[in-house]
């Protein structure tokens, strides 16, 4: 029963990593600014931009390029 229940657990670590990996390997992709008002909430959730900069969130990264007329898009969730 012991090793049951280590293997479950061994296999739902595997899964959970994977899909962490998936989502951070999915490539660079536009952010979705409709989503987005025109003040962005106080939560940091990082996004790395093609620009090399790392923004506070999409929303930020989306106020960054409505204001300079840019083409930023999402290279990887989390920082640079």
């Amino acid at each position: 029963m012991k090793s049951m229940v280590v293997f479950v657990f061994l296999a739902l670590s595997v899964i959970c990593f994977t899909d962490v990996e998936a989502r951070a390997d999915a490539g660079i992709r536009e952010p979705e600014c409709e989503n987005y008002t025109t003040v962005c909430l106080a939560i940091y959730a990082p996004v790395c931009g093609t620009d090399g900069i790392t923004y506070g969130s999409e929303c930020m990264l989306c106020g960054k390029n409505e204001k300079d007329g840019t083409d930023v898009k999402i290279e990887k969730v989390g920082e640079c």
